[in-house]
C-alpha cells in the first residue's frame, strides 16, 4: 500500500500562524485607525527576520489489517533574506534543523527513518507578497526526494496564499489547505 502525505498538520500549522499574524496586522491596524480604509495583506517581513517553528506530522495507515502510525517532529527555521527583487519576490530560507520519527505499528513503538531525509536540508524559496511561490531550489540532493514535485508539496505546505483584494472591517477570506 503507497501513501502520499501533504504535511496536513505543516499546512494547518503555517495556515493558521499566517492568519493569526494578518489577524494581529488587520486588528492592530484597525484599532488605531477604525473608519479607515480597508488594508492589502501581503508576505513582507523585515530583511533579516528568523522565525523559528516546531512541527508535527502523523500519517495514520492500515496494512492488511494492522493499524500503523507514522509520526514526524521537525524543528525549522524560516529565515527571510533580500528584500523584493525585479519580479516583486522575496527570497525565504527553509532550513530543516532536526527531524524526528517514530511508528507505532501494532501497538509498538517502533524506530522509524522517513524516507525523506530532511534534516540538515534548506531549501531556498522565492515567493510573492500574495504567498504565490515563484520558485524553490533545495540547494543539495536531499535523498529519498523522488521528484520536483514532491518538494513542491513540501514548501507548498509552509506558506498560505493572500486574497487578491482588499479587506475591511467585517470582511473575511478563506483558503483551502
Amino acid at each position: 500500500m503507497s501513501t502520499s502525505a501533504r504535511f496536513g498538520a505543516v499546512r494547518v500549522f503555517a495556515a493558521s500562524a499566517a492568519i493569526a499574524f494578518c489577524v494581529l496586522v488587520v486588528c492592530g491596524s484597525l484599532s488605531s485607525t477604525e473608519g479607515q480604509a480597508p488594508v492589502k495583506l501581503a508576505f513582507s517581513l523585515p530583511e533579516g527576520t528568523v522565525l523559528p517553528y516546531e512541527s508535527f506530522n502523523q500519517i495514520d495507515q492500515n496494512y492488511s489489517g494492522t493499524d500503523v502510525s507514522m509520526n514526524q517532529t521537525s524543528k525549522v527555521e524560516m529565515a527571510y533574506g533580500s528584500g523584493p527583487d525585479s519580479t516583486g519576490a522575496s527570497r525565504v530560507d527553509l532550513k530543516y534543523l532536526e527531524v524526528k520519527a517514530s511508528l507505532v505499528q501494532g501497538g509498538q513503538l517502533r524506530d522509524w527513518s522517513p524516507p525523506i531525509k530532511l534534516e540538515g536540508a534548506t531549501i531556498r524559496i522565492m515567493i510573492m507578497p500574495t504567498g504565490d511561490i515563484v520558485r524553490f531550489d533545495p540547494g543539495r540532493n536531499i535523498p529519498g526526494l523522488s521528484s520536483a514535485e514532491e518538494l513542491r508539496e513540501l514548501v507548498d505546505a509552509w506558506f498560505v496564499r493572500f486574497p487578491d483584494g482588499e479587506i475591511a472591517v467585517g470582511q473575511s477570506w478563506t483558503e483551502e489547505i
